[in-house]
């Protein structure tokens, strides 16, 4: 379940933000398989000088879809 933080210019209408989050969850559904109804973003605004971009990949043994377990964690390093 990545996190996703996006920034965008101030004064976008709120049809704009939610274009803009449909869009990158559905490209993260499609090619790095995120569940279709795991969708954390955070939308903020900002003035033009304030905005940048920032993608941070966490290796797949990383993550945990639920119950504090790493799901694709090999099975020893999850019971540890």
């Amino acid at each position: 379940m990545p996190l996703v933080r996006i920034s965008l210019l101030k004064g976008k209408p709120a049809s704009y933000r939610r274009k803009v989050g449909d869009a990158i969850h559905q490209a993260l559904v499609e090619t790095i398989n995120v569940p279709a109804k795991d969708r954390f973003q955070v939308i903020t605004e900002h003035d033009p000088e304030d905005v940048w971009i920032n993608l941070v990949e966490v290796a797949k043994e990383n993550w945990s879809f639920g119950n504090g377990v790493a799901s694709y964690a090999p099975e020893e390093a999850a019971l540890a």
